[in-house]
């Protein structure tokens, strides 16, 4: 309960503190050093570094876009150690980073090794959307943990991928697609991992279009806009004739698509209040996860929350549960 109690106080700093509650994301240029902000904003972490080793890795270039990630790794554990990781993918709108839990105590405190992943995005009007290279970009990242597991003390099957609001479209993208390069189509085993946490999670970009065709959903754009419009920032920046290219983009599709899905445990968790992403998005994904073989799917739906990290927060007994289940 103790740590419970200093979770959510953390979560005050990051939801009150330096975070904006609006739809707006905070975004970064990517070719600069990373700054440690955006990974612990407002708080003083020496006391935990000689409890830490960090990591600050580009893992991949992609269209002169230089990707980072951050990994948190325990001291005090023999040279041998294979821990349970927990790889975060924020949130943002595909357009930036915005929602991150504090990871440096979950790695401390719970003996896990926690990365947090920047993956590729929309910067308008460079680059019009993330599709398909924020997947591609995540499955690089996925492969360099698992190719460096030993020098950052990762047991390969024990890898959980997480992310809030569009970060949770990437994990679940990771999940759908278990193991199958999305670039090549083949097996890659190093690709695979074993749990997927998605938090207020769109997970089915299609929706936007009227029973399967070409035509837009008025009624869905004027009550859930933001969603509408994060749609164009992820698939395409052209909205007309695009059921194709939002479907092929939506990790429900991949789940009738590859055959390894079975290897893969879910935990989804959603607001019941969400008006950014509707609650339907993670109930349609649940009940087609039902239908399939799977290593056990659990939904959390919170009463009397909305589109916020909070939902991460409350569940985190569930999810450190969950990460140190395999």
């Amino acid at each position: 309960m103790g740590k419970k109690i200093i979770y959510l106080l953390l979560l005050f700093v990051l939801c009150f503190g330096f975070y904006p509650q609006s739809s707006q994301a905070i975004s970064m240029n990517i070719n600069e050093p990373m700054p440690s902000l955006i990974t612990e904003p407002n708080r003083d972490l020496s006391q935990l570094k000689p409890a830490l080793m960090n990591y600050d890795i580009n893992f991949t270039t992609i269209n002169g876009e230089k990707l980072m990630l951050h990994v948190h790794v325990p001291t005090g554990i023999e040279n041998s150690a294979k821990l349970p990781t927990f790889v975060w993918f924020p949130g943002g709108g595909y357009v930036g980073y915005v929602g991150m839990p504090p990871l440096t105590e979950m790695a401390v405190n719970e003996k896990m090794v926690a990365v947090s992943v920047f993956y590729y995005i929309a910067k308008p009007p460079q680059i019009k959307h993330a599709y398909p290279e924020a997947y591609i970009s995540a499955q690089e990242a996925i492969k360099h943990l698992k190719t460096n597991a030993a020098k950052y003390h990762i047991d390969p099957d024990k890898i959980t991928v997480a992310g809030w609001s569009a970060g949770g479209t990437i994990a679940a993208f990771l999940g759908a697609h278990n193991g199958i390069d999305f670039k090549t189509k083949k097996p890659d085993p190093m690709l695979e991992i074993d749990g997927v946490i998605a938090v207020d999670a769109p997970l089915d970009f299609s929706v936007v279009y009227q029973n399967g065709n070409q035509v837009l959903q008025q009624k869905f754009y004027d009550k859930w806009t933001s969603f509408y419009d994060a749609v164009w920032a992820f698939v395409t920046e052209n909205p007309k004739n695009a059921y194709k290219e939002t479907l092929e983009a939506s990790p429900v599709y991949y789940l009738s698509k590859v055959n390894n899905k079975n290897k893969v445990k879910w935990l989804l968790i959603h607001g019941k209040l969400d008006d950014t992403v509707p609650l339907k998005q993670s109930k349609d994904f649940y009940n087609a996860l039902k239908k399939l073989p799977n290593n056990g799917v659990k939904l959390i739906v919170q009463p009397t929350l909305g589109h916020t990290l909070a939902n991460y927060m409350v569940a985190l007994n569930n999810i450190i549960a969950f990460t140190k289940s395999f």
